[in-house]
């Protein structure tokens, strides 16, 4: 594609991404219950962390205990994170790292039960507090 033909689509395509955004905003605002921005870095934050497989990064986002299948076993209940550790590449497989590599924050879906990455593959929500209120953003589900 010519460069300037290039940056005459990203200059068109900039409002319509920020419209995608704000939707997605308040969506999560509306329904989640969560803070946009809150979510926005938490998101992004995933999508850095899977890039650089910052295994440990990765895991401290993750809400114990978590339910995931294992190549030996399915729905095994992993309770600390040092066994999901253990079990990351058998967790976060190239098909959900792929997953959040490839998911656009504007196309985040969201519904009642979170923001879903990728077709499912990664579920994050907040996590209520003592208070009643969100107080913290965490993975709930990964389906490898």
């Amino acid at each position: 594609m010519k460069p300037l033909l290039f940056t005459l689509t990203l200059v068109l395509a900039a409002p319509c991404l920020q419209g995608q955004a704000s939707e997605v905003d308040a969506l999560i605002q509306e329904v989640v219950g969560a803070d946009p921005k809150e979510a926005r870095a938490f998101f992004l934050g995933i999508k850095a962390e899977a890039g650089a497989l910052d295994r440990p990064a990765l895991v401290r986002r993750v809400a114990f205990p978590i339910t995931v299948n294992l190549k030996a076993r399915r729905n095994v209940k992993l309770r600390t994170p040092a066994q999901l550790l253990e079990h990351f590449d058998e967790v976060f497989t190239p098909k959900v790292l792929g997953a959040i590599h490839g998911q656009a924050y504007e196309a985040l879906f969201v519904n009642y039960q979170g923001m879903m990455i990728g077709s499912g593959e990664v579920w994050f929500t907040g996590l209520k507090g003592p208070s009643g209120k969100f107080d913290q953003l965490r993975i709930i589900t990964i389906n490898n």
